[in-house]
């Protein structure tokens, strides 16, 4: 089934997967960053007490997701997203509301467990339990939701400073987030299929629901700490190196143009790259496929070290953007073929707080690193070799119950 007929196919449940991932925007690191000033200059914080206030409020979000990710195997769905939904909201009121730096670390431990966790895990786990053999396509194109996120809310916000005060903003995200996003959401929400039953419908590379892996089974397991860290390396290492853009682009005399010009082709190519890369987890399987997801940041971190021309930049993040979209559309389908659906919640729910921990320790190691006055090339050689690493130990095991058939859904 080509891309087209699928997505007239399930249209509005794959809206729902898209509207969820765009709906993390707020609670994205990105779209903070907006606010940075702000807060620095309203509590009177420098920029290492900001970070580790960031830091801390990011891990303690991240040690919560673990359970309350698992809620959504357990609760219907429409239950579940007005819950984090509506916890969303509040955490905007929050920081637009905040009096004293504890309520502004309320604030943003919100923002981060309902936005970039809980939302974003609605989004990838919802798609990956209710599709099989289309479940890469599924996975891709609610992964769009990242990068239209990506592209459109920084417009939204720079014509939004000259018209609100930094309050005001948040107070208008969290009116969105209930007069427009709930409904919105609980109405593509109905349109879930219905969750397959015992013994039904085993996908390509899934494991029998019956064998589906506890969490406490999933510890024990070698394939996990072998599949985690290709899953978490890449957002650990963009995120480190974009947080600190400013200063790399100041070490080598780049203008700032460079820097949206690089951020620009991000966000396009990791768009075609996942909806590329879907199509091919469901005709090869995603664990095949891991593995050389890396490769293509891999090969941008060499061009960082032996190019310092401002072209270095753009080639580095647009390499960055197609691993990006490969490992986002076999992320999220990989678990589902090596644990099957019947506790994937739980299980999203573990990778994704450690994208939060790993997310939370980036920065600060990045500027440890510079503090420490390690080149930028010497920062990048570190980092390929890291993805090295990571591509290595991946298990390579390819599925028995791999077809030429046609894809069909549940």
């Amino acid at each position: 089934m080509n891309y087209l007929r699928f997505i007239h196919t399930h249209r509005r449940f794959l809206g729902f997967g898209v509207f969820a991932a765009w709906t993390s925007s707020f609670g994205q690191t990105y779209f903070v960053s907006f606010f940075t000033q702000d807060f620095q200059a309203e509590f009177q914080l420098s920029h290492t007490e900001f970070g580790a206030l960031y830091a801390a409020a990011t891990a303690l979000a991240g040690f919560l997701l673990i359970r309350a990710g698992r809620l959504i195997d357990q609760v219907p769905l429409s239950l579940y997203v007005t819950a984090v939904a509506v916890g969303l909201a509040l955490s905007c009121v929050a920081a637009a509301a905040a009096w004293h730096v504890l309520v502004l670390f309320a604030a943003l431990f919100g923002l981060r467990l309902c936005g970039q966790g809980l939302m974003s895990h609605i989004s990838i786990t919802s798609m990956a339990r209710h599709f099989d053999r289309t479940r890469g396509r599924a996975v891709a194109i609610a992964g769009l939701g990242f990068p239209l996120g990506e592209a459109l809310l920084p417009i939204v916000m720079v014509m939004a400073v000259a018209y609100l005060e930094w309050r005001d903003r948040w107070w208008a995200v969290a009116l969105f987030l209930m007069i427009v996003a709930l409904p919105l959401l609980l109405w593509l929400a109905r349109a879930e299929p219905p969750t397959r039953r015992q013994g039904e419908g085993v996908a390509r590379g899934e494991a029998p629901p019956a064998k589906a892996a506890s969490v406490n089974e999933l510890m024990r397991d070698s394939r996990f700490y072998r599949t985690l860290p290709v899953l978490l390396v890449l957002p650990f290492v963009i995120t480190a190196v974009i947080l600190h853009q400013s200063h790399i682009a100041t070490l080598r005399g780049w203008n700032v143009s460079v820097l949206a010009s690089g951020l620009l082709a991000f966000s396009g190519l990791r768009l075609l790259s996942s909806l590329l890369s879907g199509q091919l987890v469901d005709r090869f399987s995603a664990q095949l496929l891991l593995p050389f997801s890396l490769l293509p940041l891999c090969i941008g971190f060499i061009a960082m070290v032996m190019w310092t021309h401002p072209a270095a930049w753009i080639v580095f993040l647009g390499l960055a953007g197609v691993s990006g979209g490969a490992n986002g559309a076999i992320g999220g389908a990989v678990w589902a073929e090596i644990y099957g659906v019947e506790r994937l919640g739980a299980i999203r729910a573990l990778h994704q707080a450690c994208v939060v921990f790993a997310t939370a320790l980036a920065p600060m190691i990045m500027g440890w690193l510079m503090d420490a006055e390690v080149s930028v090339g010497e920062v990048m050689v570190g980092f390929a070799l890291l993805l090295v690493a990571a591509s290595v130990a991946a298990p390579r095991r390819r599925p028995d119950n791999r077809t030429n058939t046609a894809a069909r859904e549940i």
